[in-house]
C-alpha cells in the first residue's frame, strides 16, 4: 500500500499538494498522512494561524472522505511542533513513507537562484519519491494573472 505524506505549515500551506495527494488516494490503494507542523508558540498570532489551519485541514479531510471519494480512514492528520524540515524528514522515515507530495513555493518557481530551497534540503534526506506540485496562479476578476 502506498503511503503518501503531505507536510503543511502556516507559512506555506500546500493546499495544491493536499489536493493532489487526495486525488491519488481516491484512485489507488493509498493512505494519506497529513503532517501539520505548528509553531512553537502556544499563544499569539502564530498559534491562532495554526489553529485556523488545523480546523481547515480537518474540514477538508472530512470532505475528502465522503462516499465515492477517499475511503474512510485512509487520510490521517498528525501534528507536530518544531522545525518544518526536521519534522517532515523524521515523520517520513519513521512511518516509511513511499511518496512525499509537496507544493513548490511561489518564489521557487522563477527568479534568481538563491541557494537550495527547503524542499531541496528535504528531498536529499528522504528515501522516498517526491512529487512537486505547482500552486495555481491567482487571477483577477478580469481573468488577468497577477
Amino acid at each position: 500500500m502506498e503511503k503518501i505524506l503531505v507536510g503543511m505549515h502556516a507559512a506555506h500551506c500546500g493546499w495544491e499538494a493536499l489536493s493532489r495527494a487526495l486525488s491519488l488516494a481516491g484512485r489507488m490503494e493509498a493512505v494519506v498522512y497529513v503532517l501539520l507542523v505548528k509553531s512553537a508558540e502556544e499563544h499569539g498570532p502564530a498559534a491562532m494561524r495554526d489553529q485556523e489551519l488545523e480546523r481547515s485541514l480537518r474540514a477538508r479531510i472530512d470532505q475528502a472522505q465522503q462516499p465515492g471519494r477517499v475511503p474512510p480512514g485512509r487520510v490521517q492528520l498528525f501534528t507536530a511542533a518544531g522545525n518544518y524540515e526536521e519534522e517532515v524528514v523524521g515523520f517520513a522515515n519513521r512511518y516509511r513513507i513511499t511518496l512525499l507530495v509537496a507544493e513548490t513555493a511561489e518564489s521557487e518557481s522563477g527568479g534568481a537562484h538563491r541557494g537550495p530551497s527547503a524542499m531541496d534540503r528535504i528531498r536529499h534526506r528522504l528515501r522516498c519519491r517526491v512529487e512537486l506540485v505547482a500552486p495555481k496562479r491567482r487571477t483577477t476578476t478580469r481573468g488577468n494573472e497577477q
